[in-house]
C-alpha cells in the first residue's frame, strides 16, 4: 500500500480528504461509518470498517467491534469512558474498556520512552524512578 496521509471519502454528493492525523474515531453504525474529526466535525459514509482500516497506522486501536480510536486524540480513560481532546467522549463495555485501556497505557509508555530517549540532556518531564 502506498503511504497516504488521508482517508478518501467519495460519495455522490462529495469527494473529500479526511486527514488521518485529524481522525478522532471511526464508529460503525449499521452500514455507515461515522468519522469524528478533531475540529468537532463528523462525516458519515456507507462503507466497511476494513476498508477504512487499510488507511490507518499504529496510533489507531480497535477498541471493540465497530469502533476504532486514535490514541493521539485520547485525553483520558476513566471508569468506562474515553474522553477525547475535543471534549467528546464514548463509553464502552467492561471487557472492551479494560483491553483498550491496557493498549492506551502501553502507547503512553512507548511515547514517553521515545521522548526521553530523544531528550537526553534536555529539560523535560522527569521519568520514573
Amino acid at each position: 500500500m502506498d503511504d497516504i496521509s488521508y482517508l478518501p471519502i467519495i460519495t455522490r454528493q462529495v469527494s473529500e480528504k479526511v486527514f488521518i492525523r485529524d481522525i478522532v474515531l471511526i464508529l460503525r453504525e449499521g452500514r455507515k461509518l461515522r468519522i469524528w474529526t478533531a475540529d468537532g466535525g463528523e462525516t458519515a459514509v456507507y462503507g466497511k470498517m476494513d476498508q477504512a482500516s487499510r488507511f490507518l497506522d499504529g496510533r489507531f486501536c480497535p477498541a471493540m467491534a465497530g469502533l476504532v480510536l486514535n490514541l493521539d486524540m485520547v485525553k483520558k480513560m476513566e471508569g468506562d469512558r474515553v474522553e477525547f481532546l475535543d471534549g467528546r467522549a464514548v463509553s464502552m463495555g467492561r471487557d472492551s474498556y479494560v483491553r483498550t485501556r491496557q493498549r492506551f497505557n502501553i502507547y503512553l509508555r512507548e511515547r514517553a520512552a521515545s521522548y526521553q530517549a530523544g531528550a537526553e540532556g534536555r529539560p523535560g518531564i522527569p521519568g520514573p524512578g
